[in-house]
């Protein structure tokens, strides 16, 4: 009998995702660096292409919301449009006859640079993960891996970070905890 498949789908965070150490599973990773939500839309057909995943976990957003830090006046349009092309993908999920795991967008690293201020992705980050609850559904829940991954001060926790946008090792270790037991729960 065929292991069911998980999919790993989103941008460098979902590609640089190492799946958990659970045996009754086949993951495959089809995570793009640098992806934004409307590139990851025009690579669905592409990247499910002859796969049939019973499961996906979608990791996707942050490219989005990063560009507030040099746009901030472009807030309403950005997050708005990340927040719709997200729910697109979770239509065309479903549509496949998968079941989401949709991650909250991870939280942003601290940055110290003359250009960039993580405060308005912060923001842009917190409102698009407070819309992602609105997706529930039958097909689909909510992994909350912002809640996980934040400090007090709404950046990742150091222990977490690799940079300002990636995680370490330890991140996705401490993620893993959590999705092997979502996953054990039937997703």
């Amino acid at each position: 009998m065929q292991k069911p498949i998980v999919v790993f789908f989103g941008d460098s965070r979902a590609a640089d995702w190492l799946p958990p150490n659970i045996s009754q599973f086949t993951f495959i990773n089809r995570g793009v660096g640098g992806l934004m939500s409307d590139e990851a839309l025009l690579y669905f057909d592409e990247a499910f292409e002859s796969l049939q995943p019973q499961v996906v976990i979608v990791q996707i957003g942050i490219n989005d919301l990063a560009m507030l830090s040099f746009y901030p006046e472009q807030r309403v349009q950005v997050v708005t449009t990340c927040k719709y092309n997200i729910q697109q993908l979770v239509m065309k999920i479903v549509a496949l006859g998968a079941k989401v795991i949709l991650t909250t967008i991870f939280p942003v690293g601290d940055v110290e640079m003359f250009f960039y201020s993580p405060v308005e992705v912060v923001a842009a980050v917190e409102e698009v993960n407070t819309y992602l609850y609105a997706l529930v559904g039958p097909d689909v829940v909510i992994f909350d891996a912002h809640a996980i991954l934040v400090a007090d001060d709404g950046l990742t926790q150091p222990d977490y970070a690799l940079d300002m946008l990636h995680l370490n090792q330890a991140g996705y270790q401490v993620l893993n905890r959590e999705l092997a037991r979502v996953l054990a729960n039937g997703q």
